[in-house]
Formats: structure tokens, C-alpha cells, sequence
């Protein structure tokens, strides 16, 4: 029995156009550094690391937001996850993805 572990991490930027309307399009970009790894699963109980390597992940979205109230949003974005899968090419097609969100933002915007 195999585990394939994965894990990334580093910056998402993203923009709302004319935020102030009640529904308005936004657009985010997420990129970053992770690691991927494959473990096996024995009868003994011990797990047994067969590979890991380093990978570059992109994921770029789109979606829609409605203001609610005024310390209130609901959103819902849609996109695709790419991940180079480095050493470990045959987890490529696991790994990238259509990603969906659902979003409920809190606070006080300044827009």
C-alpha cells in the first residue's frame, strides 16, 4: 500500500474588480515551493520512504464575489492546480487538478 504526501507553500496575490458593486469578478494567482513524497506500507508496520522530490505549484483562479453586508463577503472561485512533480512524474496527473473554493470573508474592507 502506497501514501502519496503533499505539501506547498509561498504567495497568493490577488485583485477585485470594482469592488464596491454588490457582485463583482476577482482573480488570484497562488505560487510557491512544495514536496512531494511516496511512502510504502508494509505488514511490519514501518513505513518506508521510496521517493521525494521538490516541486513548483501555480494555481490561478478565477471567481465571483457579492457584498453581502459591509464586514461581509461570499465568494466562489474556480481553477486549475499545476504541480511540476519533479523526481515523481508519474504522480503528475494526482497532483494537478480544477480547484473550486468557497469563500466567506469577515472584517472591514477599505476599498
Amino acid at each position: 500500500e502506497y501514501q502519496l504526501q503533499f505539501g506547498h507553500g509561498g504567495l497568493w496575490l490577488g485583485y477585485n474588480f470594482k469592488p464596491n458593486k454588490l457582485a463583482h469578478f476577482s482573480f488570484s494567482l497562488m505560487t510557491g515551493a512544495g514536496g512531494v513524497s511516496v511512502e510504502e506500507y508494509r505488514d511490519d508496520g514501518e513505513n518506508y520512504a521510496l521517493t521525494s522530490s521538490a516541486s513548483f505549484v501555480i494555481v490561478p483562479t478565477l471567481g465571483m464575489e457579492l457584498n453581502l453586508l459591509r464586514w461581509f463577503k461570499l465568494g466562489a472561485t474556480a481553477g486549475y492546480q499545476y504541480v511540476s512533480a519533479g523526481a515523481t512524474p508519474q504522480f503528475a496527473n494526482e497532483l494537478n487538478s480544477p480547484v473550486l473554493q468557497l469563500q466567506f470573508k469577515f472584517g472591514y474592507f477599505a476599498e
